[in-house]
């Protein structure tokens, strides 16, 4: 307690902190802390102090308790009720103002989310890099003070330090973010060295870049296109006359130029395989379009309703035999199916559906894997839109669009195959006039 008698958060060693002869050290990195009595108080607990001029007591400096934030050593806790850590590299500690018990539930922000890990509940936001571990007394604590009685203020110190309270809610910038595009934002931008972590590789190998269903169904082999002509647009060309194109021509896709679209961009040049002896090999995929960690798990469908040569229905790419495979759909889901995202007097041609297979991503990546995911769907539908002109046809890429409703019709798991993308594509109306 302080000289008024409010009880304060304690700043403590955090979890994995090991204490060394000369200092601390955790995950290889040491830091010296000479005096003996420094480590002993901390490892106790220390009051934080409230502002940068008042110090937590003769055996710890401000400046070094900046340090050892920074370097994520120190833990904030309130006994029995929660406590909070920076995720390292984190900025030093921060001022604070003593802060009354509210009445009533914790005024949380609007960023903050609770939820639980396999170590009970955990609380953070995407504005800011703390994690915040709560007690059931701590979660109780949310939406009420009152049964926590002298800790309460400490506890809401702790959450206004952890920057779990709406006090900056109403800042320009954050008015600007949804709390869940935020904590996207903020939780998948690790380095590729720590997030290719294989996590997943004491599970299983991930699975072949084959789908298991690859032999299901109808196939349609799909026309190869022949080799560059002198007629072909280059790169700058194309990325030139690029554009995403809306209105069709109310004639047949043909087949020839879908397979060279697909051919272009989709279609699996090379299968590096996986070495049996080695624990973190798995199947590596090349395409024309480029992917996270040569994964490749994204796959395409496609909804025909006007292919020359096709009967309308619901298709699946197999990029390996550079194929169709029809999906066997009842006479209802199909007819849903081909009514699905858009009316009959917009209906392009064709739908393309992007849907990416996250365990393979994840099996080695922590953290980034859906961002990777969202990444390479991002390269697919440059690659289709650069390529579909130079093919004659028109496409264009959807913000949003039916794929979880078809997902549904097709019977796709989307916890397996997450919906990711989509787009429409047809051969180009003529010009309007005028």
């Amino acid at each position: 307690m302080d000289g008024s008698g409010a009880m304060r958060p304690l700043l403590a060693l955090a979890e994995g902190v090991e204490v060394t002869p000369r200092g601390l050290r955790r995950d290889g990195a040491e830091t010296p802390v000479p005096d003996a009595m420094t480590v002993a108080a901390l490892a106790a607990g220390v009051p934080v102090p409230f502002s940068r001029e008042e110090g937590p007591g003769p055996a710890v400096g401000r400046g070094l308790l900046d340090l050892l934030h920074r370097r994520g050593l120190l833990r904030w806790r309130v006994e029995g009720v929660a406590e909070a850590a920076p995720m390292p590299p984190s900025p030093g500690l921060p001022d604070l103002l003593p802060r009354d018990s509210p009445r009533g539930a914790v005024p949380l922000s609007r960023f903050a989310l609770l939820r639980r890990d396999e170590r009970g509940w955990l609380l953070e936001s995407g504005r800011n890099g703390w994690q915040v571990r709560l007690t059931d007394r701590g979660v109780a604590g949310l939406g009420s003070l009152e049964p926590l009685g002298e800790q309460a203020a400490a506890f809401v110190t702790l959450l206004a330090a952890a920057g779990m309270l709406a006090d900056r809610d109403g800042e320009p910038a954050a008015l600007a973010w949804e709390p869940h595009d935020r904590y996207f934002a903020s939780r998948s931008r690790g380095t590729l060295a720590a997030a290719a972590s294989y996590r997943l590789a004491k599970v299983s190998p991930p699975g072949p870049a084959p789908r298991d269903d690859d032999g299901a169904g109808t196939r349609v082999a799909l026309p190869a296109p022949p080799g560059p002509g002198p007629s072909e647009p280059t790169l700058w060309s194309a990325s030139e006359a690029r554009r995403s194109i809306r209105e069709y021509a109310p004639v047949p896709v043909p087949l020839e130029a879908l397979g060279a679209l697909l051919w272009r961009t989709l279609r699996v040049v090379r299968r590096l395989p996986r070495d049996a002896g080695d624990p973190i090999s798995y199947e590596r995929v090349l395409r024309p379009v480029s992917s996270g960690g040569a994964m490749h798990a994204t796959d395409l469908w496609l909804i025909c309703h006007d292919v020359a040569g096709l009967a309308p229905g619901v298709f699946r790419h197999d990029p390996y035999d550079h194929a169709l495979v029809e999906v066997p759909l009842d006479d209802a889901r199909r007819r849903l199916a081909l009514r699905s995202g858009s009316s009959a007097a917009q209906r392009p041609p064709v739908v393309g559906l992007l849907t990416v297979r996250h365990a393979r991503a994840a099996w080695k990546y922590s953290g980034i894997a859906y961002s990777l995911e969202l990444k390479d769907v991002g390269v697919i539908l440059h690659a289709l839109n650069l390529t579909a002109g130079a093919v004659g046809l028109g496409m264009c890429a959807w913000g949003a669009g039916p794929t979880a409703l078809i997902a549904r019709l097709l019977g796709i798991d989307p916890e397996v195959d997450s919906p990711v993308g989509e787009f429409a594509l047809g051969v180009p109306a003529a010009p309007r006039e005028g």
